[in-house]
């Protein structure tokens, strides 16, 4: 014992005596001590060298288990032969007293440290995926509440008009900013809010004739696909909106709004056709062909002002490729074709 603590003073630089001073048997066999010590760690260093060379760490380390309590004693146990070796007692785990089971120990060590690091980079990544979907959340709840409130704003006032163009915009910001599934989200929560605030035929009125044209706008800008195909698809599907939504309005009202839109289309062409000397009434089939056409036609210019209107919003903030436009829209607008 006296010589373990001698060894551990001498090697802890705590005593200021020289060895000299020191009894001479007793300042040998620390040096002996210290020697064979030096020795062992160069044989650790070996044998991690060559059985562990992807993980090799310095000899140091395996005594870093070893030094709790300073307790170290000369012992005839190396690789079971009788070479001077270092043992210590009261370890902690199953380590042994060859040298191969502590570098055994070690690499064991290191296999859990590695398991622990990736445990944490994985619950590193579910926090940010947790954090993007709440975020994700807040932004559809503030855009389907701009624009129920855009909606029931313009209705009431009677400024729906005048709003037309910004109320599918926070459909395609959701698809900007994130997806399509947000956008039909933002679709979602917008027709139940209005189902809520202003009832049911004006929450259908805006998903047949706004929701689905921004929803399909959202998923064609969304796939990059250029403007001669996203502009006659949402024309047709705002135009399929509009007179699904007539004839929905006609059932809830018990009232054939169609039928009196052809009426007054009736009477419009018969006084057209006697300012131009033409007599006659026209027959039902071409009142509603022409009413079809100039649904059409509506829908068109309104898809192209509505592009032209959301490119110049958002090709500054939506990620590249989103509602790009032509190279003479760009020229028409920034008087340069301008790749921004």
């Amino acid at each position: 014992m006296r010589l373990c603590e001698s060894v551990s003073i001498w090697e802890r630089g705590s005593v200021n005596t020289p060895l000299e001073r020191v009894n001479t048997p007793l300042a040998a066999r620390i040096r002996v001590a210290h020697c064979v010590r030096t020795l062992a760690e160069r044989r650790i260093a070996s044998y991690s060298i060559a059985q562990h060379r992807s993980v090799y760490r310095p000899p140091s380390a395996l005594y870093a288990h070893l030094g709790k309590r300073n307790r170290v004693e000369p012992v005839r146990t190396l690789h079971g032969g009788s070479g001077l070796g270092f043992s210590h007692h009261n370890q902690v785990g199953p380590i042994g007293r060859s040298w191969e089971g502590r570098a055994a120990h070690v690499q064991r060590r290191l296999t859990t440290a590695s398991a622990l690091a990736g445990d944490a980079k994985s619950s590193d990544e579910d926090y940010v995926k947790l954090q993007r979907k709440t975020q994700a959340m807040v932004e559809t709840a503030m855009l389907a509440a701009f624009a129920g409130l855009a909606y029931y704003l313009g209705t009431a006032l009677r400024v729906e008009a005048h709003l037309g163009s910004f109320l599918p915009l926070p459909i395609v910001i959701g698809a900007a900013r994130w997806d399509s599934k947000v956008a039909a989200k933002v679709l979602a929560v917008t027709a139940l809010l209005l189902a809520i605030l202003a009832g049911l035929q004006r929450a259908i009125s805006y998903v047949l004739i706004h929701g689905l044209m921004a929803l399909a706008l959202s998923i064609m800008w969304s796939m990059k696909l250029p403007w001669r195909v996203s502009i006659p698809v949402a024309s047709v599907v705002r135009s399929a909106g509009m007179l699904l939504s007539l004839g929905i309005s006609s059932c809830l009202l018990r009232e054939n709004l169609l039928a009196m839109v052809a009426a007054q289309m009736s009477t419009l062409a018969e006084q057209m056709g006697a300012l131009m000397g033409i007599t006659g009434t026209p027959q039902l089939f071409w009142i509603y062909a022409l009413i079809f056409v100039l649904v059409i036609v509506n829908s068109l210019t309104y898809l192209l002002l509505l592009h032209v209107l959301f490119y110049i919003l958002l090709h500054k903030t939506a990620p590249p490729g989103f509602c790009t436009a032509p190279k003479f829209i760009k020229k028409m607008v920034f008087g340069t074709a301008y790749d921004g």
